[in-house]
């Protein structure tokens, strides 16, 4: 679910970088209308690394996959439990 989520954000995102900058060059002469959708496309920067991030996250977040939670862990440095 993880994965199929943070694809979507990384689809969503990249597709506001992409019609945000085709609508900031169709309105190049205004500088209000270029400035509003260079915001738009550095808000889909965002959304799509945050997908990547979801995406390329690790699904495994059991208890057994935190070594703080780990029964048996040993402080190597002193050698105690």
């Amino acid at each position: 679910m993880g994965s199929t989520a943070g694809y979507l954000w990384g689809a969503v995102g990249i597709g506001l970088v992409f019609g945000g900058t085709l609508q900031a060059f169709a309105s190049m002469g205004d500088l209000t209308g270029v400035l509003s959708w260079a915001m738009v496309v550095l808000f889909g920067v965002f959304v799509a690394v945050a997908g990547v991030k979801r995406a390329m996250a690790d699904p495994d977040d059991g208890p057994e996959s935190n070594p703080e939670k780990a029964l048996g862990k040993t402080d190597s440095r002193f050698g105690r439990r």
